[in-house]
């Protein structure tokens, strides 16, 4: 272990989404920033080192060139039970370890996130990647020796899992103060494997949901004018026209009791804020989400003998997100198996929405998350008129452009994480200004 008090040779300051598909994440550090979006799986490999490492000299090519999807690396951590080496992003989906049944997928269902240390590796391993490449790009070639690596994060669990879970989770990566811990991670990708110590400063768990409604309210009114238009036309000719007329989108903003539809790749949040608060007894978590569903699409695909390179679900809902613009004719087969199953998929939300949301005061909502693109056409107008008919015209729904709402929980990690490291920076660690500057400036 090393000494809390030595001063870092990095500082960084992200927030990390780790889901059913994708781990998103934005971390900064003395390079800026970066945007990281890879598969949510490692593959693990058989032997301790790679056959063939890239040179050592090439470091700064091979890390300013999508490292995030080809990282190889080892974890010594309290919080991973093997050893295992590990290949991150698109080369560990392309690994000859895939095959053999050695393929890591990050899955959430019935089972638990706090608990699997595979949610561990997917988040070490990307900090690690982000403090290698800063410094090589700032030392021009690889580190001599171990680098020490202050992080400041913020992270999620499900809402089912928050309450209960959530100081034990953030305690895994950080220690107690009688008893810090770091977690070590070696970067196999290079002759010369590289030992990157990490030392988890603070971690700010959120209930996930919770932490897009921070990033929806950073985004100012614009938001709320144009769901409120969109709720106008939804409502137009019924009874709720009138009343809608005299709400406006400040309204809306100045709102206090809230909740989000966060349709996500294995579950559905719905995260209720009271007061401007975040209420987790009044929040809930329906227990599959929008992959779920694919599943039974995927299976009629196969049956009939359609689409031959649509092999997993990630990969049919991966061509219903973009293979409108690329794929077009895969896209429209695709879409016909699945169209039968997102209008259940979203009854099922409508209904259970309702459930989650009766006697609660509420006076706005969102939709938002990876799932609730390709699920619109099935579930806005429905769910935007059961609001309205539920709370006589009080409650209007927002349902979020597709476009950026998959990356809303990792935006407002981000901010939880740069609000952890700001201000009591100094006061907690110590003033180390020419490493901490870059962070805060990217």
């Amino acid at each position: 272990m090393v000494n809390k008090d030595i001063a870092p040779d990095v500082v960084l300051v992200g927030g990390q989404d780790t889901g059913n598909g994708y781990v998103k994440a934005r971390i900064a550090g003395p390079g800026g920033e970066d945007v990281i979006d890879v598969p949510s799986g490692v593959s693990e490999e058989v032997t301790d080192r790679p056959d063939r490492p890239a040179e050592d000299r090439t470091a700064p090519s091979v890390l300013d060139s999508g490292f995030f999807d080809i990282l190889d690396a080892s974890i010594d951590s309290p919080q991973v039970a093997a050893r295992t080496r590990h290949l991150y992003g698109k080369a560990g989906l392309s690994s000859k370890a895939v095959k053999s049944g050695g393929y890591l997928e990050f899955v959430l269902e019935d089972g638990s996130k706090s608990h699997q240390d595979l949610v561990a590796v997917l988040i070490h391993g990307m900090f690690a990647a982000k403090a290698l490449k800063d410094l090589v790009a700032r030392d021009g070639q690889l580190p001599q020796r171990e680098i020490v690596v202050d992080v400041f994060a913020s992270i999620g669990l499900p809402i089912r899992e928050y309450s209960h879970e959530r100081t034990a989770f953030a305690a895994g990566f950080t220690g107690i103060a009688q008893k810090p811990v770091s977690h070590v991670v070696t970067i196999n990708n290079f002759e010369t494997p590289v030992s990157v110590r990490l030392r988890y400063r603070d971690v700010k768990v959120l209930a996930e949901g919770e932490s897009a409604q921070y990033a929806i309210m950073d985004q100012g009114l614009d938001t709320y004018r144009a769901g409120l238009d969109r709720a106008r036309q939804i409502a137009e000719g019924t009874e709720h026209t009138e009343l809608l007329a005299e709400v406006t989108a400040e309204d809306l903003y100045s709102a206090t009791n809230t909740v989000g539809v966060d349709i996500g790749a294995g579950t559905v949040n719905f995260p209720v804020f009271v007061d401007g608060s975040f209420n987790s007894d009044k929040s809930s978590t329906l227990g599959r989400g929008y992959e779920t569903m694919m599943e039974a699409a995927l299976d009629g695909i196969k049956s009939d003998g359609k689409l031959p390179n649509v092999e997993t679900r990630k990969q049919l809902v991966d061509l219903l997100l973009t293979g409108g613009t690329v794929r077009r004719g895969q896209y429209r087969i695709a879409s016909r198996y699945a169209t039968d199953y997102m209008a259940q998929f979203a009854t099922n939300v409508v209904k259970d929405f309702d459930r989650a949301t009766r006697g609660i005061d509420l006076q706005v909502g969102f939709v938002y998350g990876g799932g609730s693109g390709p699920v619109r056409e099935q579930l806005e107008v429905p769910l935007v008129r059961s609001a309205l008919d539920h709370t006589q015209g009080d409650l209007v729904m927002i349902y979020l452009d597709a476009g950026s709402s998959r990356e809303l929980n990792r935006e407002g990690f981000v901010l939880a994480a740069r609000a952890l490291a700001y201000e009591p920076f100094v006061d907690r660690v110590g003033a180390y200004p020419e490493q901490v500057a870059p962070v805060f400036a990217a």
